[in-house]
């Protein structure tokens, strides 16, 4: 098994970005997608950018050298974001829970097909079990329920933003050696908000801008901190050291925060099938962390 440390900084991530899923979902009718995603990642590339500047002037040309890298890296994980947020202003909640559960598997895929890594038969069976927990959660145990969900493009753009993501979490391998970890994810965050820029300024333009009222303001430096920046920093940081296909997983722990999170807030009830499925998903994850002997 992992050490405590290790897998507390695979958890608390899954629960501050369920925090964050169901702020934008709250907010998503005042707080256009693109802007959202802006200010969320520019406040966090701007506070990690003033910490890391002594290291910055000392290794700026290894930073240059590396640019092409953190541009990539930047693309996908602004884009990932960006759409996931766009794709929550059109489905429902229990839509994208469901669709959520696909995120293991495209890891498993970009890591097999960018660096031949395959899933363990125990590894395997730990992500499916994983993802029959959350089908049992949004399903409220009822097959009945599953027939009667509909895709619609909102679902399309959250599946398209994790596979930006998964590609994200494959490639977190790669980071430069030489470098600090803060200069290598502070690059990674300017690069993904300069690639954000333009589409932000059309989206003003022609869509929405972002409110300056206090409120929003305020859920914006929660998202920029809370909400990105750290659950960021220790995914980034714990990924290369477990592997994409075993840090994976822990992304299933979302809709079981997500569910408690709605008893505390939203004065929702805990049912069976809530325990059940989280009980799956958790069998999982010990599947997927279990090495074979």
């Amino acid at each position: 098994m992992l050490h405590p440390l290790t897998l507390t900084m695979l958890t608390l991530p899954s629960f501050l970005f369920a925090v964050g899923v169901v702020i934008i979902r709250a907010t998503h009718s005042t707080l256009p997608p693109v802007g959202l995603s802006f200010w969320r990642w520019g406040l966090g590339a701007l506070i990690l950018a003033l910490a890391m500047t002594p290291a910055y002037a000392r290794d700026i040309r290894a930073v240059l050298r590396h640019s092409r890298y953190y541009a990539e890296m930047g693309f996908y994980m602004t884009t990932g974001s960006t759409l996931a947020a766009a794709g929550l202003t059109f489905t429902q909640a229990s839509n994208g829970s469901l669709v959520n559960a696909s995120q293991p598997a495209l890891v498993a895929l970009f890591a097999w097909i960018l660096t031949g890594t395959r899933l363990t038969p125990r590894q395997a069976a730990g992500t499916l079990v994983a993802a029959l927990g959350i089908l049992t959660i949004v399903s409220r145990a009822d097959l009945d329920v599953l027939e009667g969900l509909h895709f619609n493009i909102g679902d399309l753009l959250i599946i398209c933003g994790m596979v930006f993501h998964a590609l994200y979490a494959v490639k977190l391998a790669r980071l430069p050696r030489e470098l600090p970890f803060g200069v290598n994810l502070s690059a990674i965050l300017l690069c993904g908000v300069v690639a954000l820029l333009p589409f932000y300024v059309a989206e003003s333009y022609l869509y929405m801008t972002v409110p300056s009222d206090p409120m929003s303001l305020g859920i914006l430096c929660y998202l920029g901190t809370l909400g990105s920046l750290i659950p960021v920093l220790m995914w980034s940081k714990v990924v290369p050291m477990v592997g994409p296909n075993r840090a994976s997983v822990f992304i299933n722990l979302m809709p079981v925060f997500g569910a408690s999170l709605a008893v505390v807030f939203l004065d929702e009830r805990l049912y069976v099938y809530h325990f059940a499925g989280a009980a799956l998903i958790f069998c999982g994850i010990a599947l997927v962390l279990m090495r074979s002997k």
